[in-house]
């Protein structure tokens, strides 16, 4: 099992790193999954959890998208 949590934490961010590091609150990230609109988010169980390499290109889009001045949406 202790196996597993540190294979999850690998490779998934929980909805509070995610909002830390995209500097928005939970509840936009809720918000954002309820339109189908922000990171992929996937349901491990009872929890949220983003994978790492998905939200990582995600990020990468968005940021590549606004340094050429394109508007940019979640």
């Amino acid at each position: 099992m202790a196996r597993n949590k540190a294979v999850l934490a690998e490779e998934f961010l929980t909805p509070a790193q995610v909002a830390g590091r995209l500097q928005v609150s939970r509840q936009t990230l809720s918000y954002w999954r309820s339109r189908n609109t922000g990171p992929l988010s996937i349901q491990v169980g009872s929890s949220v959890r983003y994978p790492k390499d998905e939200f990582e290109a995600w990020l990468a889009m968005r940021t590549e998208r606004s340094a050429r001045g394109e508007r940019v949406s979640a």
